[in-house]
């Protein structure tokens, strides 16, 4: 993660946060969405954020179906209803999740995979089940949506 790190989400969980951990918490935020608008024209619809909003929902099942990495999703505490993810043509470049683990989806990232506007990497922040942090890279050509999702007003 480049913007919301595992430091910027224990930050922003600090109930009374002085002034100055308040703006490095506020830039890092507006960093990253000032990159999002730069690439969101390029993107297509089911990578984008507006599409699909996983924050809080809980993964309770990952793996590989060949060359496709998905992730079985209990969104009923998050802000979308979707039930599957599949990151199509996908490898992991980093990851310190354990195998079987129980995540809940915090924020994640968005990057074109070095410079290409056809292959994405996302970074994504996860709750775990002992409070800690965990997070992954995925490299993938396409997401796969199982579920509900619609574009908001």
């Amino acid at each position: 993660m480049k913007y919301f790190t595992k430091e910027w989400y224990e930050n922003c969980q600090i109930y009374h946060r002085s002034e100055e951990l308040e703006k490095q918490i506020e830039k890092s935020t507006k960093d990253y969405w000032e990159h999002y608008d730069k690439i969101e024209p390029k993107l297509p619809d089911c990578v984008k954020y507006k599409y699909v909003n996983l924050h809080d929902c809980k993964i309770i099942d990952s793996g590989f179906e060949g060359k496709n990495f998905y992730m079985n999703i209990d969104s009923s505490g998050g802000f979308c209803d979707v039930n599957k993810l599949t990151f199509v043509n996908a490898e992991i470049l980093e990851s310190d999740v354990g195998s079987n683990q129980k995540l809940w989806w915090l924020y994640d990232e968005l990057y074109f995979f070095q410079d290409r506007t056809d292959c994405y990497e996302r970074h994504i922040l996860f709750a775990t089940p002992n409070g800690g942090l965990a997070e992954m890279i995925i490299v993938f050509d396409d997401i796969i949506i199982d579920g509900n999702w619609v574009e908001e007003d």
